[in-house]
């Protein structure tokens, strides 16, 4: 493998794998936080656990959008109908994981307070907040 930008780089499988694993763990941990009651006593750590997994995959999505946008695209073979198609799913893709992520933090973050990501910093709360 080659840290350049290929079908097959380090970096860029590496972290499309690892979004994939946790977004697929962020969705279980959600379905399973719905099941518990508000006075279950792992609400709150998979809810906090949820929310710091949640902003640490936005930060890993930036950087991915970032090494995508720097590094140059490897040459693809295929008609032209297919690369359009999957451009546009792709593009999709990362709307609805903002969209998701984005989501999360204003429900979250609705009684304003701050959402620590492990106890290591916090996201604050006005984030979105008009100025004025």
């Amino acid at each position: 493998m080659q840290w350049r930008n290929s079908k097959d780089s380090l970096p860029t499988v590496l972290i499309h794998w690892l979004v994939v694993f946790v977004v697929i763990g962020l969705f279980a941990l959600g379905l399973w936080i719905t099941e518990l009651s508000y006075y279950d006593r792992w609400y709150r750590d998979t809810s906090f656990t949820h929310k710091s997994v949640g902003l640490l995959l936005f930060i890993l999505i930036v950087i991915r959008l970032m090494w995508m946008i720097f590094n140059s695209k490897p040459h693809t073979i295929g008609k032209n109908w297919k690369h359009i198609t999957a451009k546009i799913v792709h593009g999709l893709l990362y709307a609805l994981l903002f969209a998701m992520m984005i989501s999360g933090y204003l429900i979250s973050t609705a009684d304003e307070r701050e959402i620590s990501v492990f106890g290591w910093f916090d996201v604050s709360a006005y984030l979105f907040k008009k100025c004025g």
